[in-house]
C-alpha cells in the first residue's frame, strides 16, 4: 500500500478572506466520497495528497 494517494476535491466551501493567514481547516469531499479536513486555501477541483495510514491531508499534489 502506498504511503499517500492523490485524490481530487469535488466539494468544499470557498476560502474565506484572510484564510491563508489563519490556516483554519475546512471539510472537503473527495472523488472517492470520503471527507477530510483541508486547509482553507484548497479549492474545488484541486488534487491533494492523502496519507493512507491516517486518512489525513498531506499536501497539494503536483
Amino acid at each position: 500500500l502506498p504511503t499517500s494517494v492523490v485524490l481530487e476535491v469535488v466539494e468544499t466551501p470557498p476560502e474565506l478572506k484572510g484564510g491563508t493567514a489563519t490556516k483554519r481547516p475546512k471539510p472537503a469531499k473527495l472523488s472517492t466520497g470520503i471527507e477530510i479536513m483541508v486547509p482553507e486555501y484548497i479549492a474545488n477541483g484541486e488534487r491533494v495528497l492523502v496519507n493512507t495510514t491516517t486518512g489525513e491531508f498531506a499536501g497539494r499534489a503536483d
